[in-house]
Formats: C-alpha cells, sequence, structure tokens
C-alpha cells in the first residue's frame, strides 16, 4: 500500500504539471494572442544557466527536478498557445535525436541492474529535450537568436567578475581543490568547462561589434574568462580552446580580424600566465592550498591585463576605421597579413622550443596516459605540462561493457558496475568521462547513434551559418558565437561529463538553437499540424512521468538526512516514504536502515 501511494503521488504530480501547461496556454491563446513570449523567455533561461555555478550547475536531480517539471509545463504551454511551427530539418533531427536518448535510456530500465539510475539517465536527457524543443520553438530567426546567445555569454561574463571579486577577498581558498579553481559550481573541468562557452560569444563582439568600446570589452571579457581557465589546470578545456579557435579560424569567413583578435587575447593572458600559474606551482603536492597573497596579486595582474588588452584592441580599431586611398588600405591588409604570419611562426618556434623533441613528449605523454601515472600530474608545477590521469583507465572499461552488449547497451547508469568490477586504480567515478563511450556502454549502438545524430545535426546548422557568413556580419557572429560555445561543449563532453551538468548543457542547447534556426523569419517554414503539437505534450507527460516519482523520492531522502541526528522517528517517516515512491533508489534504501538503526 505505501508503495502503490507513493507512486499515486508522483503520477499526481506528473497529472499536475501537464494539466498547469494546458491551463498556462489556453490563457495566454485568449489573453495574449499574437505575442511572441518566447524569446524574452529563453533568454531568461538561458541567463540562469550562465548562472547555475551558483547552484552547482544543477547537477543534483533536486535541483534540475523542479526545473524539468517547470519546463514540462511550458513546454505543454508552448504546444497549446502557439503551435509551433516544424524546426528547420536539421533542428528536428536534434530534437528526435535527444528524445531517442531519453527514451531508449528509460526503455533501458527493463535490462539496467538499476532502475534508479537508468530512470535518473533518462529524465534527465527528457530535460535536455524538452528545453531544445522549447528553444526551437523560441529561437525562429537571427534576432531572437542573437539575444538568447547574448544572455547566456553575459550571465557567464557575470558570474566570471563575480568569481574575479570574490578570489580577491579573504577565504578565497575555500574555492579551490587540489590546488585548482573548483567552487562555487563543484567541479574542476565543469567550470572551467562553462567559462569556456562564454569565451567565443565575447569573441565574436571583438570581431563583429561596430563599436570599438564594445568590441574591446569583448577581448577583456575573453582574457578574463582565459585568466580564470588557468587557474583551474583543466587540460581538456585549453585543448578544446585551441581546437575550437582552429576551426573557427578554417570554418568562418573573416579569418584576419578573428586571427589579430586572438592574438590580443593570447597576449594579454600571457602576460598574466606567470602569476596566475604560480598559485598551482607555489603549492605542495601533498597540501595544494593556495598562498592568498599569490592568489590576490594573481587577479589584480589578470584584471590589469584584461582590460590593458580590451584597451588595446578598442585602439586598433578606432584606427581602422580612420578612411585611407585605397591603394594604402591595401597594403595595409597586406602587411597585417604578413604580420600574422610571422606571429604564427614565432608562437610555433616557441612551442617548439618549449616541448623540445616533439616525438618523445608525445610518446612520454602516451606512456603516462596509458600507465594511468596519476603522480606525474599531481607532481608537477603544471598540469598543463603532464599526460598522466586516469581516463584511459575510465575509456577502457567502457569498452569492455560495451562487448558484452553491443546494440543495447548494458543500460543508462549502469558504467558504474562495470567499473567497480574492472577498475585498476581506487578511484570512485559514475562514469567514463565522455558522452560518446558512456552512450556506447550503457546504451549501446543505439545510443551512440543518436549522440552522433545530435552534433551532426548542429554541425548542418554551423555549417549554414558558416557559409553565409562572409556577406552578413550578422551571420558571422552567430557563427563564431554559437558555432564556438557548442563546439567547445561537444568536445569537452567527448573527454568529460559536462552532459551531465544541466546548467552547462543548457548553454550548449541554446547555442544549438541558435544554429539550427537557419535565418529564416520567425513567420516563416510550414505551419505544423495538431501531429508536432500532440508530439511535444506527448513527450512532455512522458518526461513529467520520468522525475515527478523520483524528484519526490530525493526529497524525501535529504528531509531523512537532515532529521536523522535530531530526530530518527521523523527521519524514518521520510525514508519510507523515499522508498514507497521510489524503491529502486538505493539512497533510500540507505536512508531507512540508518534511521532504524
Amino acid at each position: 500500500p505505501a508503495a502503490a501511494g507513493g507512486s499515486r503521488l508522483g503520477l499526481a504530480l506528473a497529472v499536475a504539471v501537464v494539466l498547469a501547461g494546458l491551463a498556462a496556454g489556453l490563457a495566454v491563446r485568449l489573453l495574449a494572442p499574437g505575442r511572441r513570449l518566447g524569446p524574452p523567455l529563453a533568454a531568461l533561461a538561458a541567463a540562469g544557466c550562465g548562472l547555475a555555478p551558483l547552484w552547482h550547475g544543477l547537477y543534483d536531480r533536486t535541483a534540475w527536478g523542479p526545473v524539468a517539471l517547470a519546463a514540462f509545463a511550458a513546454l505543454v504551454a508552448t504546444a497549446v498557445a502557439a503551435r509551433p511551427r516544424l524546426p528547420s530539418w536539421p533542428g528536428l533531427a536534434a530534437l528526435v535525436a535527444v528524445a531517442l536518448l531519453a527514451g531508449w535510456s528509460a526503455l533501458s530500465a527493463t535490462w539496467a541492474e538499476s532502475v534508479h539510475q537508468a530512470l535518473l539517465g533518462a529524465g534527465r536527457w527528457a530535460l535536455y529535450a524538452a528545453v531544445l524543443a522549447l528553444l526551437l520553438a523560441a529561437v525562429r530567426d537571427d534576432r531572437a537568436a542573437r539575444l538568447v546567445v547574448a544572455a547566456g555569454a553575459a550571465a557567464t561574463v557575470a558570474f566570471a567578475g563575480y568569481l574575479t571579486v570574490r578570489l580577491a577577498l579573504p577565504g578565497a581558498g575555500e574555492l579551490f581543490l587540489g590546488g585548482r579553481l573548483s567552487d562555487p559550481l563543484g567541479y574542476v573541468n565543469g567550470q572551467a568547462g562553462l567559462l569556456l562557452l562564454a569565451l567565443w560569444p565575447a569573441l565574436a563582439l571583438a570581431e563583429c561589434a561596430r563599436r570599438p568600446a564594445l568590441a574591446g570589452a569583448g577581448v577583456a571579457a575573453a582574457v578574463l574568462l582565459c585568466g580564470l581557465i588557468a587557474l583551474a589546470q583543466a587540460r581538456a578545456v585549453a585543448i578544446a580552446a585551441v581546437l575550437v579557435a582552429a576551426l573557427l579560424l578554417a570554418a568562418v569567413p573573416g579569418r584576419r580580424r578573428r586571427a589579430w583578435a586572438l592574438v590580443v587575447v593570447a597576449l594579454g593572458t600571457a602576460l598574466a600566465a606567470g602569476p596566475l600559474l604560480e598559485v598551482y606551482g607555489a603549492t605542495s603536492p601533498g597540501d595544494r592550498v593556495p598562498d592568498a597573497a599569490l592568489l590576490r596579486r594573481a587577479v589584480l595582474v589578470l584584471a590589469l591585463a584584461a582590460a590593458g588588452a580590451g584597451g588595446v584592441w578598442a585602439a586598433l580599431l578606432a584606427l581602422a576605421r580612420r578612411p585611407a586611398p585605397g591603394p594604402l588600405r591595401g597594403r595595409l591588409r597586406l602587411a597585417s597579413s604578413v604580420a600574422l604570419a610571422l606571429v604564427g611562426l614565432a608562437l610555433a618556434a616557441s612551442v617548439a622550443a618549449a616541448v623540445g623533441d616533439p616525438a618523445e613528449r608525445a610518446r612520454e605523454g602516451v606512456r603516462q596516459f596509458k600507465a594511468l601515472d596519476v603522480d606525474a600530474a599531481r607532481e608537477s608545477e603544471s598540469r598543463f605540462a603532464s599526460g598522466g590521469g586516469n581516463r584511459y583507465d575510465y575509456w577502457r572499461v567502457a569498452v569492455e561493457q560495451w562487448r558484452e552488449s553491443p546494440v543495447a547497451g548494458a543500460g543508462a547508469g549502469g558504467y558504474e558496475r562495470a567499473w567497480f568490477a574492472a577498475r585498476r586504480t581506487a578511484e570512485d567515478v559514475r562514469q567514463p568521462h565522455s558522452l560518446p563511450l558512456q552512450a556506447l556502454a550503457e546504451l549501446g549502438l543505439v545510443g551512440l547513434a543518436a549522440v552522433l545524430a545530435l552534433l551532426a545535426a548542429v554541425a548542418v546548422g554551423f555549417a549554414r551559418r558558416a557559409r553565409a557568413a562572409g556577406r552578413d556580419r550578422g551571420q558571422r557572429l552567430l557563427a563564431v558565437a554559437a558555432g564556438g560555445s557548442f563546439a567547445a561543449w561537444a568536445l569537452h563532453s567527448g573527454v568529460d561529463w559536462l552532459h551531465l551538468l544541466p546548467g552547462v548543457t543548457g548553454v550548449a542547447l541554446c547555442a544549438a538553437a541558435a544554429l539550427l534556426a537557419g535565418g529564416r523569419p520567425a513567420t516563416s517554414g510550414p505551419r505544423a499540424g495538431g501531429g508536432y503539437a500532440a508530439a511535444l505534450v506527448a513527450l512532455a507527460a512522458g518526461g513529467a512521468l520520468l522525475v515527478a516519482g523520483p524528484l519526490l523520492a530525493d526529497r524525501q531522502v535529504a528531509a531523512a538526512s537532515s532529521a536523522l541526528a535530531t530526530s530518527p522517528s521523523a527521519a524514518l517517516d521520510s525514508a519510507v516514504a523515499a522508498v514507497a515512491r521510489d524503491g529502486a533508489s538505493l539512497e533510500a534504501r540507505h536512508a531507512e536502515a540508518a534511521a532504524r538503526a
């Protein structure tokens, strides 16, 4: 009876979410017909994602669960009030791919070892599907695309500014884990990854802004973001940054100005690199506690470098806008190209001098990577100089698990069992630190195909923007800003677990929607019949069913844990209620056992 009651309560909450969405949709349709509420609401959601580190990136279901229920209700309201037009075919393909990941994860609960973990993953993917559907409905033209991308980037830069000030205050050492900037999000690579997503809109602003002062602000923001990333000592983020910069230079027209902007950003970051890297290098391998004085000095130097780089870029653009005779302008362009080539050669020479024998350095890095040489990274003065770590072991276990069930996978959330059975290190992890490999191991070839379909669909949207960028400044801005953000998320998620941080992934989904909007006017595109609207309602209802009951159980587990020391009887009541609502949750079972003890 208790289990049945718990299930009924979760079902009732899911039904209430759908009914609330229906009521809201009807109200909008009657009271505000024809008003486009989507773009400002999407921008508000994007800004919330940019500030998500303040809520630990919405990692825990108790944090993202209420957001998911609100998104499901909003999706129902959108389907009822707006009867949204069909997205472009890449947009529809991306939405189907994410919905497939949610549905296949939910179905895998029938063969997964942990039903609780399978439904957790399914609910998160359902949230992403609902958010993407809402964004595709709201972002129908370039203006809305720019608004959403700018809102997410501005909020992230605002967070970076807050973090910079916080680092200069007493107690800033609490924000570091092992000498690396980790808090307030709580995961080093996750926080650095979010900062990287905002770097490309800042670069786009520096390149495309018509006012030199605004372009200078873009460069200053980019230097600030790069400096904070350096404090995180995140190697994957640094590699992703280099690869994305190369992609944008190769694929998007307007390369000369973009290259010079990157040079100024790199020089500004280099000016602050010494003090920033010293924060980690000066700590002891056994006690990575940053020195407060060094940290304050590094932050001050970073702020000055950012302001200086921004001022230099603004001055250069102001000079470039001065009228000049045609022949002189042509010679200046040639000189600029030659100077860029010389800068590239100088950079290559400096890298070669620092690396030494590249073949030997590569062999040593591969050896450290495959040998799980964690000490090589821990004992180095900079993690950027080492290839050590445990990722090779994570990925080895994922591939071995996939071989056991190549088509369907082990079930969502099933990597944990394989890891503890086959690991060669004592590290406690729950996922293989790779979106493609996690999909392959847990969801088989079906899951991997869905992930690749999502990436391919967004890549088509990026290619369309890049082709149009040569004749349209607005298209170039979106190609660099949104294309860079999504590419950074995709590359970083290939070697980490950003996809499990809804706050960070939300920014990437905003970038994806901006690319998939395709530059059409908001009123163009085929009007969807009742089928598409019904599909959106079904997606929302299914997502609500996946999230509502487990979310209630999670809240009861939290209540039991907080009451355990002071009121064991109240803790037991909460734990029993949690088990009734999600009997597959080990956390709920543990809370009940602790209360009974």
